[in-house]
């Protein structure tokens, strides 16, 4: 809370020559902005990400290396299907005969008139239906053994070069980097 109210009593131009490590005596305008302000800017995001990779090359370079491991996939199919058909027919077969006399007047001959008929009627009717269901299981499975292996430092860099990569860190006396040696070990 301290540190909130220290920067409001300083002011925003005291808390960003601070921030960015510039003189007192910059004033804050246009010229200034593009010339002081922004290199500035951009130093100091560079300084941040040199202290980000330096704390992350103290920490060590660390290693996987796969002992024995099992891939094991499978597919599986199921299809049901299903088919269904109807048919029907009908037929009717039907004769009639229709036979008319005519007798005539006077010595007219008789007349006789015979009519036959014969019918056929048929009708079918045909349903079909089809159905398919597909089911797919896909399962995998991995099983790896493993162990984690850190390279240490000294295998890379002399000690000038591992303290330089220290001095860089954002709190360079609290980061030991990672030694081969393993406690116990002289």
């Amino acid at each position: 809370m301290q540190a909130d109210t220290a920067d409001e009593a300083e002011g925003p131009k005291a808390s960003l020559q601070r921030d960015l490590n510039i003189g007192n005596d910059v004033s804050i305008d246009d010229d200034t902005n593009e010339t002081v302000l922004v290199p500035a800017a951009r130093r100091k995001l560079a300084q941040s990400r040199q202290q980000v990779l330096a704390t992350l090359v103290l920490m060590g370079i660390n290693r996987i290396v796969v002992n024995s491991g099992r891939i094991n996939a499978g597919m599986g199919f199921r299809m049901d299907t299903t088919d269904r058909g109807r048919a029907e027919s009908a037929s009717q077969f039907d004769t009639g005969t229709e036979v008319s006399t005519r007798y005539g007047y006077f010595l007219s001959p008789v007349k006789v008139q015979t009519r036959i008929t014969a019918a056929y009627v048929s009708s079918s009717k045909k349903d079909s239906e089809s159905e398919i269901n597909v089911e797919a299981d896909l399962t995998g499975e991995v099983d790896l053994k493993f162990k984690s292996e850190t390279f240490p430092l000294e295998r890379f860099a002399d000690a000038g070069v591992i303290g330089a990569i220290q001095s860089n860190t954002a709190v360079p006396g609290a980061k030991k980097p990672i030694t081969g040696n393993v406690a116990g070990e002289a």
